[in-house]
């Protein structure tokens, strides 16, 4: 796959990272970051490089302004239509990311024919900035889980914030490791 070699834009600066828990709902949610960063293959204890999108809902009250909510995805694009279909596997969660995006911001692009391993930096770090909808849950461990992905109608203006720093790993790490 051509990732092996992302290179994620960075925003420098930083912001204390909210861990209040949005209830369960839908936001729509500006992708802010993405990071390429070791994580554990599914159902192993092997790991793999990973993609964390960080993504900030919009419009929320001051009590959430600098909520941040967190989607992992493996650097698998797979779009559920080959030979690996008919052993019941679904698309994966990259391509599905990607396709909601571009229902938006790309309507002219056929995502079900793209090459996957035409996938790479140019098209992760294009996801950087653009809106979609986070079905948002709360775990058993009452941290935020974004369960599913939309595509959303209108884009919403994006107030002017600052990425947030190491202070989100912690977090993050609790989150991963649940």
């Amino acid at each position: 796959m051509a990732i092996q070699g992302f290179s994620a834009k960075v925003n420098e600066g930083g912001a204390e990272f909210n861990n209040s828990v949005l209830p369960e709902d839908s936001y729509q949610c500006v992708i802010e970051k993405v990071e390429l960063r070791e994580g554990t293959k599914y159902m192993s204890t092997e790991t793999e490089m990973q993609l964390l999108f960080y993504i900030r809902p919009l419009g929320l009250s001051k009590e959430f302004a600098d909520k941040l909510l967190f989607f992992q995805t493996t650097t698998s694009f797979f779009n559920g239509k080959s030979a690996k279909a008919k052993a019941n596997l679904k698309p994966s969660k990259l391509y599905n990311l990607i396709k909601t995006v571009y229902r938006f911001y790309k309507k002219d692009v056929k995502v079900d024919e793209i090459d996957p391993a035409k996938i790479g930096d140019d098209d992760i770090n294009f996801l950087e900035g653009k809106q979609l909808m986070a079905i948002v849950k709360i775990t058993e461990t009452g941290k935020n889980k974004v369960s599913d992905i939309m595509s959303i109608k209108e884009e919403l203006k994006v107030p002017s914030t600052v990425a947030p720093t190491g202070s989100a790993d912690e977090e993050l790490d609790a989150l991963l490791g649940s």
